[in-house]
């Protein structure tokens, strides 16, 4: 018994040198400057968000499904998201989703009212701005909060900046999200957890305002019409 306990213990002290060995991140602790720490996108812009998947069975979210816990991985979700692009000339936005089975949705904003379509359908489904959405909720976009789960960041979490690259990275916490910003521009470059991966890709600002495909012009109308009646007090109040 004493044996074996004396070989645990060096099997103990091996891995804590493998650990001590291995080399830290190479952070310069530069500080961050005054103000924001994201930018805000402008109000004509375009990026995209590229997506990536290191782990089969894992949600939008990051996290491992409790089905799969501690078993057999099962299949990637042919539903996870591939690529999401943004087009804002404000106040209209384009938004186009596109999953791993190349499955592609459409989402249109008038200003008031989202509207989303599927691929090869002509159903348009309209989404009051504080309705649920499913899945269109989690790439909502409002303005001023246009980069999807990155709110948590502050200088509180900042680790350093990355040597070599010029980007700050920040820790939500341990275990939890990382996102490389770029110091100069201020917008997100890479987010990472749990084996999913976010590129940030920044496209060529629009010269022009988005135009409304024409089966959403009508409906936008009537909608913003019926809005107008029901804000309008009868004569006689």
């Amino acid at each position: 018994m004493k044996k074996i306990a004396l070989i645990m213990v060096a099997l103990s002290f091996g891995h804590l040198a493998n650990i001590a060995a291995q080399p830290a991140p190479a952070y310069e602790q530069i500080p961050l400057p005054p103000g924001p720490i994201l930018g805000k996108a402008p109000g004509f812009s375009a990026w995209r968000i590229v997506y990536s998947f290191a782990n089969p069975g894992v949600d939008p979210s990051g996290s491992q499904s409790s089905s799969n816990a501690g078993g057999t991985p099962k299949a990637q979700d042919p539903h996870l998201p591939k690529t999401f692009t943004m087009t804002h000339t404000s106040p209209l936005w384009h938004a186009v989703l596109v999953d791993i089975s190349d499955i592609k949705t459409e989402t249109w904003y008038d200003g008031t009212t989202r509207f989303e379509q599927g691929t090869g359908s002509s159903n348009l489904i309209p989404i009051s701005n504080g309705g649920a959405g499913g899945q269109t909720l989690k790439f909502y976009f409002r303005s001023g909060e246009e980069f999807p789960d990155v709110a948590w960041v502050s200088p509180s979490n900042y680790l350093g900046t990355e040597k070599g690259t010029g980007y700050w990275v920040f820790q939500q916490d341990v275990g939890g999200a990382t996102l490389w910003v770029n110091s100069t521009t201020h917008y997100p470059v890479r987010w990472k957890k749990d084996g999913e991966t976010r590129d940030f890709q920044f496209l060529p600002e629009p010269t022009a305002s988005l135009t409304l495909p024409p089966n959403i012009v009508g409906i936008s109308k009537a909608l913003k019409h019926l809005d107008a009646v029901s804000r309008t007090a009868p004569p006689h109040l």
